[in-house]
């Protein structure tokens, strides 16, 4: 594999065999604006939602090859984007089927409107 570096007015940019990749190395100055707090409020945001919990399940012979098959058949690229979005809709729909009432069932039924 051959890397070929150029520079590039603070971008570096990487050449190989696989493709090209282009980083930048020096940061640029923000202007000072209004927008500076939003910047602060969004960042806290996708810091809050950066996943840092691993969680990690086996699978089968069959189960892998059912899984490949469905994101081959499918084009999906990102499995695990694909699991962990699907697993989340599942326990969202739960949550929502099963949301606390105040009276069972039950008693529910037997209440006409």
């Amino acid at each position: 594999m051959v890397f070929i570096l150029q520079s590039v007015s603070n971008q570096c940019i990487f050449t190989t065999f696989a493709g090209k990749f282009s980083f930048y190395t020096g940061m640029t100055k923000k202007k000072a604006s209004k927008n500076s707090n939003k910047a602060q409020h969004s960042s806290a945001i996708v810091s809050s939602l950066k996943r840092s919990h691993r969680t990690a399940f086996l699978l089968n012979h069959k189960e892998k090859e059912a899984l490949d098959l469905y994101c081959k058949k499918n084009k999906i690229r990102n499995k695990s984007k694909f699991m962990r979005e699907t697993l989340l809709r599942t326990i969202m729909d739960h949550f929502l089927d099963d949301y606390p009432t105040l009276f069972d069932k039950k008693d529910m039924d037997k209440i006409k409107v």
